[in-house]
Parts: structure tokens; sequence; C-alpha cells
């Protein structure tokens, strides 16, 4: 996976923090292949884990100097909530994140349709030293697993 360009949480650049801590972790576990399996759980470690706590934070801190009245009347309505309403609130966001990830990779498994099948399909591959290996395609006799049914 010689293409992903992460930064170091406090290393180069820090613009990803976190999430360049996670997936150096897991480039260390798999330093020259891509298959289903390490793209699904690259993507669970990068894209959900830690959600919850970024999600929070921002929540309780807006980003940015102009914040939104909106973002503001949220943060003062997190602020005033119990510990246990924010942990449900919070196991809310993850199941909310993991439901719009899901669909993503069944909308690349052909599962949920955005076309119809006779315009086209959708492939995904990973390439790396000239060579590619498919991940997922929503063509009706693709040779792979589908993505979906991979993320726990």
């Amino acid at each position: 996976m010689s293409n992903l360009n992460v930064g170091s949480g406090s290393g180069s650049d820090g613009r990803f923090g976190w999430k360049a801590d996670i997936a150096r972790n897991w480039l260390r576990q798999y330093p020259w292949t891509m298959d289903q399996a390490t793209f699904v759980d690259l993507l669970r470690a990068v894209v959900l884990d830690g959600l919850s706590s970024d999600l929070a934070r921002n929540w309780h801190h807006p980003p940015g100097r102009l914040r939104s009245e909106e973002r503001s009347r949220r943060s003062k309505w997190l602020s005033r909530m119990s510990e246990a309403d924010r942990a449900l609130l919070d196991a809310f966001g993850s199941e909310a994140a993991r439901s719009a990830l899901f669909g993503v990779l069944a909308v690349l498994d052909g599962a949920r349709k955005i076309e119809e099948p006779s315009s086209g399909h959708l492939e995904l591959r990973h390439v790396h030293a000239g060579e590619a290996r498919l991940l997922a395609s929503s063509a009706p006799n693709a040779s792979v697993l589908p993505l979906h049914e991979l993320l726990p």
C-alpha cells in the first residue's frame, strides 16, 4: 500500500493525527499486500475507530472561529446532558457511522444499486508495484466476496 500518504500525529505535518498512527500500525502488519479483509480492517480502523471521541470533542468544542448558531446550540445542549445520555448519543453516532460505511461498501458490491446494471458496474482495485488486485465489484458475476459482509 505504498500510495497511502499519511503524516504522523506528532511528526511530519500532523494533518492526520491518530488516524495516521492507526493506519501505520496496520501497514506494519500488512506491508506488501492488500486483500479484501485487510481493506475492510483498515477502513474500520481509520474511519470508525476513534470516531466517537472525534464527534464528542467537536460537539463539546465546535472547531473554527466562525461557529454556526446551530453548532453552538448543539454544544450547549450536549453540555447539559448527563454522562449516561452522552454515552447513549455516542453509541448512536458510532452506529450511524458504521451503517454509512456499510452502505458505501454495499454500493461497491452491487448489493445497493446506484445505476441500472446494463449501464455498467463499479470496481475497486488496489494497485501496488504495477499489479492490480480487485477488492470490490458490482458486476453480477464478480469473482470477489462482498465487502459489506466483511464489516463486523
